[in-house]
């Protein structure tokens, strides 16, 4: 689990959307260079199937059709994402799997080699839980924002809910859960997609 707010970088070019030089620097880290050391070195023990990192903001790269993304998120610290995924690249790690909170909408990622080019490599994956509540009931939509640029977002909804995830040693299946009325109480709840992660092969494959 990791701190990605204690120990970062400050955000680049001032916060929000942006088309920002800066969030390329090397110096800049979200984790601060202990505690992805201390990541490296952990993912470096191969002691389990999966490899779960559970950490808060968007991890996928997400620009928009100007270039511009999410200060706050990995985006804003580009190399330090880059530094993190090579290093279990490099490691050898056998199924690494990103689990996000704190974007208030579900989504579902392929991680990339080179996320500029679409064909490279699937090296991991990124479930995004939804808020419980927070946000109100949402729009419902789950058309997938910036698609066009980021062909490795795979889905998205504008609900509230949880993500229920099913660990086994051959496959991580992911159940998006949502509510239409989180001011309704005893609302129903569904599965609104599923996907599996299979040991040994990175990406998500739709049920």
């Amino acid at each position: 689990m990791l701190d990605t707010r204690q120990f970062r970088s400050d955000q680049a070019c001032g916060d929000g959307w942006k088309v920002c030089a800066d969030a390329d620097l090397a110096s800049r880290s979200l984790t601060g260079s202990a505690q992805e050391t201390w990541l490296l070195d952990g993912l470096a023990q191969h002691s389990g199937t999966w490899d779960i990192l559970g950490q808060q903001v968007f991890f996928a790269r997400q620009y928009d059709s100007s270039g511009a993304a999410s200060m706050d998120a990995w985006d804003g610290y580009r190399a330090s994402r880059s530094r993190i995924q090579q290093g279990w690249v490099q490691r050898a790690v056998r199924n690494p799997l990103v689990l996000t909170g704190d974007v208030h909408r579900a989504w579902a990622n392929d991680l990339k080699a080179d996320y500029a080019n679409p064909g490279s490599a699937t090296i991991g994956t990124e479930l995004v839980c939804t808020s419980i509540t927070s946000g109100g009931n949402g729009s419902g939509s789950t058309t997938i924002p910036n698609v066009a640029t980021n062909p490795h977002l795979r889905f998205h909804s504008d609900r509230r809910g949880y993500t229920r995830t099913t660990i086994s040693r051959t496959q991580v299946r992911a159940d998006f859960r949502t509510v239409a009325n989180v001011t309704e109480h005893g609302a129903a709840v569904s599965t609104l997609r599923s996907f599996v992660i299979l040991d040994g092969r990175p990406g998500l494959q739709a049920v």
